[in-house]
């Protein structure tokens, strides 16, 4: 955990954002090394084959941003502020790893160019782990609406059907169906 550091309270929030962090960066490095490595030439600089690893690093970026905003506790601006710091953070890994390959090993200068792109991704890409951040934000706020207020959705059931004169072990629940309710 570190102390005053706005975008988390406890360690479980710190896990969600190395987890969604491992996730963007899980499924981005393959498929930017299989589309980089495509016999040894960007598939890019020749072919359309390139959209779906591109399609691949926006979903993992969504993904991964929506998986760092869960559990914040501090309103939509925490849960997109966690979002967008997670997309930050891998693109950060991303751009490093990139400009390691370039200067190590294919041994290329780096061009203005690469550098103009290299922004233009990485604003794209925090901006959509920020948008998945958003949308569970948004799905949060609409549960609770939804619930009333209330968070624990396994609980207000359980009482729900004790209220109704269903068992909570075993026997026919509110609506029929069977089965443990823990």
């Amino acid at each position: 955990m570190v102390p005053g550091f706005p975008l988390w309270d406890d360690g479980a929030m710190q896990r969600r954002w190395w987890h969604g962090v491992a996730l963007t960066l899980g499924v981005s490095v393959p498929c930017l090394v299989a589309e980089e490595g495509w016999h040894r030439r960007a598939l890019i600089d020749w072919s359309l084959a390139w959209v779906p690893f591109a399609v691949a690093v926006a979903a993992a970026f969504l993904a991964g941003g929506a998986l760092a905003g869960t559990s914040a506790r501090r309103g939509r601006a925490g849960v997109v502020g966690r979002g967008l710091a997670c997309g930050l953070a891998s693109i950060t890994c991303l751009l490093a790893g990139d400009f390691v390959r370039r200067d190590l090993v294919v041994r290329e200068a780096l061009s203005f160019g690469v550098v103009e792109l290299w922004l233009i991704a990485g604003g794209g890409a925090v901006a959509l782990a920020g948008l998945g951040a958003g949308a569970t934000a948004l799905r949060r706020s609409a549960t609770e609406q939804h619930l009333g207020g209330r968070h624990d959705v396994r609980r207000r059931d359980a009482r729900h059907v004790e209220q109704l004169g269903g068992g909570t072990r075993g026997g026919q629940g509110a609506h029929g169906e069977v089965g443990d309710l823990q």
